[in-house]
């Protein structure tokens, strides 16, 4: 199956947002040759249901790097469905202890602007000519931002899409251009569902007394709660029965999510239905400044539900000397991008739950799969992220 001949049904995604360019000055050593360098864009919110609109023929910058290049039929995130445990497995392909580690070039996170982000493209490129970087990872988050504020379906969203686009297309051109052999991997994390302040929220304070509580960590789709001691079961059976959503003991959390097990997870975990929102109260509900008039607007979009939902489906494209052209792959899961980078940058890849049957189908046929003395060059990024956006 072709990328041209599938064009019609794909589906994209919103608005990108400059947030973070990491170089490395050294190749690892032990390569069993000079990898190609690696220029991934990180791009927040982006959702496989986007890919298809009805803008389709006009971007032009994601349909050259699917006919060209590789598109995954989906990638499955991790649960819960929020940033920061999707990058880490990312770049981890599992639950990974983080060591002290620290990259090489961090340039910090400067607001959103896509010139900026086109900007730091170019920054890598140039690290790449000059043969001062292997690798390269910006992040970009108005896809994200976009679809919170105006919901996931919003015109402000959709011309996200086409600056996502225009990035794109501007990168592979340049790449062009300069006849640098680059692997281009654009990957998001999840996507976002609709969500509706005036009647889709569960406030917890109608079910639970306050003192029953000695923690609450997130609201929206995913919910932590400690309890004070000895009301664990309590709360459990106060909550149980609620239409809307589910509470789960840490040993009754569905094993395809594989979270329960956790080390950090939380005695009960709160898990909402399809477009609803937990909250303590209605006073505790996020909203976002809407203009220079510090005006306040509800969010219409959220993330962090149930990861087998299509609204939660994060994007894999690929494009450069290593990967195929006009391969359409099988749906992924995120912690299967990890092996992909590692063998990419030439690493042997630490532990992980990632396929690498999986994403070697990606590959061309002349790739060589890497040897590498180095096992912790991607804790490096998963690290570097972390610091950059803290």
């Amino acid at each position: 199956m072709t990328c041209a001949s599938q064009w019609k049904s794909l589906r994209f995604g919103p608005d990108f947002y400059l947030g973070l360019l990491i170089l490395c000055n050294h190749l690892p050593p032990g390569l069993s040759k000079d990898p190609h360098p690696l220029l991934l864009i990180l791009a927040e919110g982006l959702s496989e249901m986007y890919l298809g609109e009805g803008s389709r023929e006009k971007l032009t910058g994601l349909r050259e790097m699917a006919m060209h290049g590789v598109l995954a039929r989906g990638l499955m995130p991790v649960f819960p469905t929020l940033f920061y445990p999707n990058y880490y497995s990312l770049f981890t392909g599992c639950d990974v202890a983080v060591f002290k580690v620290q990259p090489s070039f961090c340039q910090p996170y400067s607001g959103r602007s896509s010139v900026l982000t086109q900007e730091a493209i170019a920054d890598a490129l140039q690290h790449f000519q000059q043969g001062s970087a292997a690798m390269a990872a910006v992040y970009y988050e108005d896809v994200a931002l976009a679809g919170r504020h105006h919901g996931p379906g919003s015109e402000a969203r959709r011309a996200a899409l086409a600056n996502l686009d225009a990035i794109v297309r501007n990168t592979t051109d340049t790449i062009r251009s300069l006849r640098l052999d680059v692997n281009l991997v654009l990957v998001s994390d999840h996507g976002l569902m609709d969500i509706d302040f005036d009647d889709k929220v569960i406030e917890l304070e109608n079910y639970i007394p306050a003192h029953f509580i000695k923690k609450q960590m997130d609201k929206g789709a995913t919910v932590n709660l400690w309890t004070n001691d000895g009301r664990e079961d309590e709360v459990y059976q106060l909550l149980k029965d609620l239409s809307n959503m589910t509470v789960y003991r840490r040993n009754e959390v569905p094993e395809r999510f594989h979270y329960g097990a956790g080390r950090f997870v939380s005695p009960l975990t709160l898990l909402a239905d399809e477009g609803w929102f937990i909250t303590w109260n209605r006073a505790a509900l996020p909203y976002w400044k809407n203009g220079g008039d510090s005006s306040l607007a509800p969010n219409r979009g959220w993330d962090g539900y149930d990861n087998s939902v299509l609204s939660m489906q994060a994007v894999l494209l690929a494009w450069g000397p290593d990967f195929k052209q006009s391969y359409i792959a099988p749906p992924l899961h995120t912690v299967d991008v990890y092996p992909l980078l590692c063998n990419l940058t030439g690493v042997s890849p630490l532990p992980h739950n990632g396929s690498w049957e999986k994403v070697h189908l990606l590959l061309s046929s002349s790739f060589d799969i890497r040897t590498s003395t180095c096992t912790s060059w991607l804790i490096f990024w998963a690290m570097a992220i972390w610091m950059c956006m803290t």
